[in-house]
Parts: C-alpha cells; structure tokens; sequence
C-alpha cells in the first residue's frame, strides 16, 4: 500500500503570490498573477489547489468583514453615549438656568429635552445599529416635539369652536 503524500510546506515565494492573488480584488485571477511573477499558470493554479487559496481568501475576507461589523458597532456605541451626554448636559444647564432665574425659557423646554433623551434611550434598546440617529434626525425629533407642543398651545387658544381667544378671556 502506498503512503499517502504529505503536502509540501509552504515557501515564501508561495506566500507572496497568495498575496498577489488576494491584493487583486473581485477580479483576480491566477493568470494575472502568472503573468505577474512570470510563472505557468499551470503552476499558479497547482499552488492556489496545494495551499487553498479560496478558502484562504474565504476566510480572511470574514475576518476583515468581522472587524469592520465590530469597529462600525463600537463607532455606534460611541455616538449614542456622545449624544446622551449631550442631552442630559443640556438637561441639567437648562434645569439650572431655569432655577437660577437666569432664562426665560418655559418647563416645555425641559419636557421636551427629556422626551428627546428618552427617545434615544429606546434607540439604544432597540438596536444599535438600526436605531442610531444622526444628529440631523436629533434635531428634526426636537423639532417636531416643539411642533406637537406649538400646536396643543394653538388648540387651547382657539377654544372649543376653533375661534381664537385671548388668553385669561376664556
């Protein structure tokens, strides 16, 4: 009974071509790297089968697909924390202000201020990925709470039939 060959050990030059033939991108080919290294493309495919190249560059293009998930995750983690702190900054400077008798601003400010941390509280809860607003969706969600606020203070000035009445004459 014959005994069963041992692959050869992998050499420096073999190593570079594997890198060559990565380096090439969606079109690689074992023929460009042939043509690169001025080698057989009979040859190149034997070292691509002998050192499996695919699986190889199957497993590397996972690792770096892995890596970027985690770095995009971490990014995302980092912008929810940064806008938390943002607001709750901005939650306890106008809290103060407002006991300080240093600005004018109405309790409506500070409701919407904590509806709008409480809004990334369930984005975070949510999903990280999917529930990360920008700073323009912050903005545009502020906004809108001070519309819907806006709004509810034009219904009662209106009254009950829609006519517009003073304030204090209702």
């Amino acid at each position: 009974m014959a005994k069963p060959q041992t692959p050869p050990a992998e050499q420096e030059h073999h190593r570079k071509a594997f890198e060559l033939y990565a380096s090439q991108g969606y079109g690689r080919s074992y023929e460009k790297v042939a043509e690169a290294l001025g080698v057989s493309v009979a040859g190149v495919k034997k070292w691509g089968r002998t050192f499996d190249w695919r699986r190889r560059l199957q497993e590397r293009e996972l690792e770096t697909a892995r890596q970027i998930a985690d770095r995009t995750l971490q990014t995302t983690i980092t912008d929810q924390e940064r806008y938390h702190k943002i607001v709750r900054m901005a939650v306890t400077k106008l809290a103060k202000a407002i006991a300080e008798d240093r600005v004018k601003l109405q309790a409506a400010d500070l409701d919407r201020l904590i509806r709008l941390e409480d809004y990334l509280s369930q984005s975070r809860e949510g999903g990280l990925i999917s529930g990360v607003p920008t700073a323009e969706k912050l903005l545009n969600v502020f906004a809108h709470l001070c519309m819907a606020d806006q709004e509810a203070i034009v219904r009662q000035l209106r009254g009950p039939e829609g006519v517009e009445t003073a304030p204090g004459s209702g």
